[in-house]
C-alpha cells in the first residue's frame, strides 16, 4: 500500500511539474506521504488484506488538515483530474475525510474545483459528505460565478446527487442575477420586441402574421 501511495505521488508529481502544475502536485506528494506513512503503521499492526482502520483514516485526516488549506487540497485533487490520474482508493478516502473538516472555510472555488475533480475522476463521495458539501456551500451559492456554477452543478449530476429544493432555488437565483435580469424583465423585453416589431410592418404584414 505505501509503495503504491508513493508511487501516485511521483507520476503525478513528474506529470504535473511538465505542465505548470508542480506547486498542486507538491502537495499531492505530501498529502500521499501523510497518508502512506499511516497506513504502513495500520498495516503492521493489522492482518493482510485488511482495510484501514478508523483510527488510521481520523489521524490521517487530522494530519492532513492542519497541513493544508482548503485551497491547496482543492488544487491537489484538481491537479490530478486535470491529469486524468486516478488516485488510490485510500488516498481518495484519505483526501475525503481531510476536506470535510475542512469544509466550513473553503471559497466557492474551492468547492467548485473539489466537486468537478471528483466527478472527473469518478470518486463518489458518501452521501453524508455531499450533504455535508451542500450545507457549506449554499451560503456561498451567491457570490459564485457562472463557470462555478455550472462546473458544480454538472458535477453534482455526473455523481447522481440530487440538491434539496431550497438548494436548487438559491442556485437558480444566481443563475438569473448573473444574466442581469429576472424571468418577468425578460417576458416585458419579449412583449415589447413583439410589439416593436408589429408597429414597423405593413398592414398586409401584420394581416399574414396573424
Amino acid at each position: 500500500s505505501g509503495r503504491l501511495l508513493n508511487r501516485t505521488a511521483s507520476v503525478a508529481g513528474s506529470a504535473a511539474a511538465g505542465r505548470g502544475l508542480g506547486a498542486a502536485a507538491a502537495v499531492g506528494r505530501h498529502l500521499l506521504q501523510v497518508n502512506s506513512s499511516s497506513s504502513s503503521s495500520s498495516a503492521a499492526s493489522s492482518t493482510p488484506g485488511s482495510t484501514l482502520g478508523s483510527t488510521s483514516a481520523s489521524s490521517t485526516a487530522a494530519a492532513a488538515a492542519d497541513l493544508y488549506c482548503p485551497q491547496t487540497l482543492a488544487n491537489t485533487l484538481g491537479a490530478l483530474a486535470m491529469l486524468r490520474y486516478q488516485p488510490p482508493r485510500a488516498w481518495s478516502n484519505a483526501f475525503l475525510a481531510a476536506s470535510r473538516q475542512l469544509l466550513p472555510a473553503f471559497s466557492p472555488r474551492d468547492f467548485s474545483f473539489t466537486i468537478w475533480a471528483l466527478a472527473q475522476l469518478d470518486i463518489q463521495p458518501q452521501p453524508q459528505w455531499l450533504d455535508l458539501f451542500l450545507v457549506q456551500l449554499r451560503q456561498h451559492v451567491p457570490a459564485m460565478d457562472r463557470a462555478q456554477l455550472s462546473a458544480t452543478i454538472w458535477a453534482l449530476a455526473r455523481l447522481g446527487h440530487q440538491p434539496g429544493v431550497d438548494w436548487m432555488q438559491r442556485f437558480l437565483d444566481r443563475v438569473v442575477a448573473l444574466t442581469g435580469s429576472t424571468p418577468q424583465q425578460q417576458q416585458e423585453q419579449q412583449q415589447q420586441q413583439v410589439g416593436t416589431q408589429a408597429a414597423g410592418s405593413t398592414p398586409q404584414q401584420q394581416q399574414q402574421q396573424s
